[in-house]
């Protein structure tokens, strides 16, 4: 009897920074990409404030239509703050954090069918893009109307707006194939003005078992300057580490960087992986990666201006506003934030968002 295992790796989802156009990743001229070494046996510590320039607090409005439940994703548009929460409910926030809309109806739970997987905003008219389980983009205008782009299956996966294009990426798991069961992602570029439709084929793998694993939250696409960089995990058992980053340029995908891990690739008694890399991003003058190794939590960051590199088991910790422990994520043009819910105030007041600017 076949057992499918939907490996949940939430505890991985961190994300940190898209980034200040100062760094672009160049070819060596000899073939070879950029390699930065990993030594995932050092542990040293991170502060916020050795890469964030500033950070500013944002205490959300309180009251029954402003209430969130845990918080997915954050972007940022013009003055206005957008918080996709656990409950499928978009809300739109002012700068300081006072209630002005939702996006589309309220859901007050799952089984009535949203299914928001991931939202992305037009830089250019503020429209915003949703893409859903239930395999449709739903683009919503600034009057709240709603509109269906089809043609693309995002089956779970993120969606980013590019340069007046729509990324999208969709898992697909347990094909049948000649080759055995496969697991794999497709990327779509298409333009909501056009119709016009690409894909391209990003992660492939053939696991042995009945299995698949997926992230819950996705920031595969980091933007440095005019460049758009891909990363998209593969969280099967292999025995290898997926540690490139592409350059995605005329609808192709060029290995740009690689991080090379030491003990890439080993299984332990179990079958399990010794390193899951979950993540790798680029912001500005920075390298991150999100990944486990030998099941513990661990977090790399590389400033390309000094050519060194930080491996820490903690995760960064927030001395600006002494919150502990936290997770960033990115929101573009050197932006990053995290949030942070007061112990005790679940139900009672929204979690706090922190806004940040990388160094």
């Amino acid at each position: 009897m076949k057992t499918v295992f939907v490996m949940r790796l939430l505890f991985l989802a961190l994300s940190l920074a898209f980034g200040i156009p100062v760094t672009t990743i160049q070819d060596k001229g000899n073939g070879h990409i950029p390699s930065i070494p990993v030594n995932v046996k050092e542990n040293h510590r991170l502060k916020l404030s050795d890469i964030a320039l500033e950070v500013k607090r944002i205490e959300l409005e309180f009251n029954e239509e402003s209430a969130l439940g845990r918080v997915r994703k954050v972007q940022v548009f013009n003055d206005s703050v957008f918080v996709l929460d656990q409950y499928d409910n978009l809300l739109v926030f002012d700068n300081k954090g006072k209630y002005c809309r939702q996006i589309g109806r309220p859901w007050k739970n799952r089984s009535l069918g949203a299914n928001f997987s991931d939202f992305t905003i037009d830089e250019k008219d503020g429209s915003v893009f949703i893409s859903t389980a239930n395999n449709d983009i739903l683009k919503f205008d600034n009057q709240n109307r709603v509109f269906s782009i089809s043609g693309v299956r995002p089956s779970r996966a993120g969606i980013n707006s590019i340069d007046e294009q729509l990324i999208v990426f969709s898992y697909q798991f347990l094909e049948k194939t000649d080759l055995g069961l496969r697991n794999q992602t497709e990327m779509f570029i298409c333009s909501p003005e056009t119709g016009s439709l690409d894909s391209l084929i990003v992660t492939r793998s053939y696991p042995k078992m009945s299995m698949f694993s997926f992230m819950t939250t996705y920031d595969f696409v980091s933007r440095v300057a005019d460049d758009t960089y891909v990363y998209v995990p593969v969280l099967d058992p292999e025995t290898i580490v997926r540690d490139t980053v592409y350059r995605f340029h005329d609808n192709k995908l060029i290995p740009a960087l690689k991080l090379k891990f030491s003990n890439e690739g080993e299984l332990d008694d179990s079958g399990v992986k010794t390193i899951w890399l979950a993540k790798i991003w680029l912001a500005g003058n920075y390298v991150f990666a999100d990944y486990t190794y030998k099941k513990e939590i661990y977090l790399y960051c590389y400033d390309f201006r000094t050519g060194k590199g930080v491996n820490t088991k903690q995760g960064i910790r927030d001395d600006i506003f002494r919150s502990g422990t936290i997770e960033i994520r990115p929101l573009g043009n050197g932006m990053f934030y995290y949030t942070n819910q007061k112990e005790g105030a679940v139900g009672e007041r929204n979690p706090d968002i922190y806004i940040g600017k990388f160094k």
